[in-house]
């Protein structure tokens, strides 16, 4: 919770509302992904990979990133 504290200043001070709800949006992806005992840099890696084999959109089934249906291969 230290970094998001700290940058709270920094986003709102940007003057745009949607950095600082793209921000909250990750610092949930990122803690969700801690609980679960996920690598966040593997996953994003891999979905990140998996949006830009779809021609830069999502891919249309994202179940398998969910951390609920993750592999112990997966995690990292």
């Amino acid at each position: 919770m230290r970094n998001p504290g700290l940058g709270r200043k920094n986003y709102y001070g940007s003057g745009r509302i949607w950095s600082a709800h793209f921000t909250a949006k990750l610092f949930s992806i990122f803690q969700t992904l801690a609980k679960w005992d996920i690598n966040a840099s593997a996953w994003l890696s891999n979905y990140l990979t998996a949006c830009a084999q779809n021609k830069g959109s999502p891919p249309a089934d994202i179940t398998s990133f969910l951390p609920w249906n993750t592999t112990k291969s997966q995690k990292g």
